[in-house]
Protein backbone atom coordinates (compact mmCIF):
# COMPACT_ATOMS: atom_id res chain seq x y z
CA UNK A 1 0.00 0.00 0.00
CA UNK A 2 0.87 3.66 0.98
CA UNK A 3 3.25 2.77 3.41
CA UNK A 4 5.09 0.62 1.45
CA UNK A 5 5.70 2.86 -1.33
CA UNK A 6 6.62 5.78 0.99
CA UNK A 7 9.12 3.33 2.56
CA UNK A 8 10.44 3.00 -1.55
CA UNK A 9 10.70 6.68 -1.76
CA UNK A 10 12.58 7.34 1.77
CA UNK A 11 14.98 4.56 1.22
CA UNK A 12 15.75 5.68 -2.58
CA UNK A 13 16.04 9.09 -1.15
CA UNK A 14 19.31 8.27 1.41
CA UNK A 15 22.53 9.85 0.85
CA UNK A 16 26.07 7.78 2.07
CA UNK A 17 28.51 10.65 3.18
CA UNK A 18 31.90 9.29 0.89
CA UNK A 19 34.23 11.13 2.99
CA UNK A 20 36.09 12.80 -0.27
CA UNK A 21 35.70 9.45 -1.86
CA UNK A 22 34.75 9.89 -5.47
CA UNK A 23 31.58 8.08 -7.48
CA UNK A 24 31.50 7.17 -11.09
CA UNK A 25 27.99 6.17 -12.28
CA UNK A 26 27.37 3.58 -14.36
CA UNK A 27 28.15 3.79 -18.07
CA UNK A 28 26.20 1.43 -20.12
CA UNK A 29 26.87 1.55 -23.92
CA UNK A 30 23.46 0.17 -25.87
CA UNK A 31 25.93 -0.32 -28.99
CA UNK A 32 22.91 0.39 -31.68
CA UNK A 33 25.27 1.57 -34.68
CA UNK A 34 23.21 4.36 -34.75
CA UNK A 35 25.01 5.73 -37.58
CA UNK A 36 24.37 2.67 -39.68
CA UNK A 37 20.88 2.31 -38.60
CA UNK A 38 20.42 5.74 -40.80
CA UNK A 39 22.76 4.39 -44.10
CA UNK A 40 20.92 1.24 -43.92
CA UNK A 41 17.61 2.71 -45.41
CA UNK A 42 19.32 2.51 -48.23
CA UNK A 43 20.43 -1.01 -48.35
CA UNK A 44 19.26 -4.17 -49.40
CA UNK A 45 17.53 -5.78 -46.20
CA UNK A 46 18.22 -9.40 -45.63
CA UNK A 47 16.67 -9.32 -42.35
CA UNK A 48 14.67 -12.67 -42.11
CA UNK A 49 16.76 -14.47 -44.62
CA UNK A 50 16.42 -18.23 -43.56
CA UNK A 51 19.13 -19.61 -46.01
CA UNK A 52 21.34 -18.62 -48.48
CA UNK A 53 19.18 -19.41 -51.39
CA UNK A 54 16.59 -16.74 -50.43
CA UNK A 55 19.59 -14.25 -49.71
CA UNK A 56 20.92 -14.79 -53.02
CA UNK A 57 17.19 -14.33 -54.62
CA UNK A 58 16.80 -10.98 -52.94
CA UNK A 59 20.34 -9.82 -54.06
CA UNK A 60 19.76 -10.94 -57.78
CA UNK A 61 16.48 -9.18 -57.40
CA UNK A 62 17.76 -5.62 -55.69
CA UNK A 63 20.65 -6.05 -58.66
CA UNK A 64 17.57 -5.97 -61.67
CA UNK A 65 15.78 -3.06 -59.49
CA UNK A 66 18.85 -0.78 -58.83
CA UNK A 67 20.95 -1.85 -62.32
CA UNK A 68 22.28 2.20 -61.83
CA UNK A 69 23.86 1.24 -58.52
CA UNK A 70 27.59 1.20 -58.62
CA UNK A 71 27.78 -0.97 -55.54
CA UNK A 72 25.36 -2.72 -53.66
CA UNK A 73 25.42 -2.46 -49.73
CA UNK A 74 23.34 -5.14 -48.25
CA UNK A 75 22.81 -5.36 -44.15
CA UNK A 76 21.06 -7.64 -41.91
CA UNK A 77 21.78 -11.60 -43.00
CA UNK A 78 22.27 -13.89 -40.31
CA UNK A 79 23.97 -16.98 -41.30
CA UNK A 80 22.41 -18.75 -37.65
CA UNK A 81 19.16 -18.69 -39.15
CA UNK A 82 20.13 -19.50 -42.39
CA UNK A 83 21.35 -22.80 -41.36
CA UNK A 84 24.84 -22.02 -40.18
CA UNK A 85 26.49 -21.58 -43.23
CA UNK A 86 27.89 -17.98 -43.73
CA UNK A 87 27.24 -16.49 -47.39
CA UNK A 88 30.62 -16.71 -49.74
CA UNK A 89 32.03 -14.45 -52.64
CA UNK A 90 30.98 -17.26 -54.71
CA UNK A 91 27.24 -16.79 -53.77
CA UNK A 92 27.35 -13.25 -54.16
CA UNK A 93 28.96 -13.45 -58.03
CA UNK A 94 26.44 -16.10 -58.63
CA UNK A 95 23.24 -13.52 -57.74
CA UNK A 96 24.50 -11.03 -59.16
CA UNK A 97 27.39 -11.42 -61.74
CA UNK A 98 29.67 -8.49 -62.38
CA UNK A 99 28.53 -6.23 -59.47
CA UNK A 100 30.34 -4.79 -56.83
CA UNK A 101 28.43 -6.01 -53.39
CA UNK A 102 29.38 -5.57 -50.20
CA UNK A 103 26.67 -7.17 -47.41
CA UNK A 104 26.96 -6.92 -43.66
CA UNK A 105 26.24 -9.26 -40.83
CA UNK A 106 23.08 -8.40 -38.27
CA UNK A 107 25.60 -7.42 -36.01
CA UNK A 108 28.39 -5.74 -38.33
CA UNK A 109 31.21 -7.88 -37.30
CA UNK A 110 31.21 -9.94 -40.45
CA UNK A 111 30.76 -9.10 -44.04
CA UNK A 112 31.31 -10.70 -47.33
CA UNK A 113 32.04 -9.13 -50.55
CA UNK A 114 31.70 -10.06 -54.10
CA UNK A 115 34.68 -10.51 -56.62
CA UNK A 116 34.16 -7.54 -58.36
CA UNK A 117 33.86 -5.29 -55.34
CA UNK A 118 37.84 -6.88 -54.33
CA UNK A 119 38.84 -5.86 -57.56
CA UNK A 120 36.87 -2.33 -57.54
Amino acid sequence: GDAAVAEEVRLADSRTDLEGGFVLPGLADAHIHVYHMGENLHCLNLEGCTSIQELKDRLAQFAQEHAERDWILGVGWDHEKMGGTLPSRQDLDEAAPGIKVFMWRVCFHIAVASTAAFTA
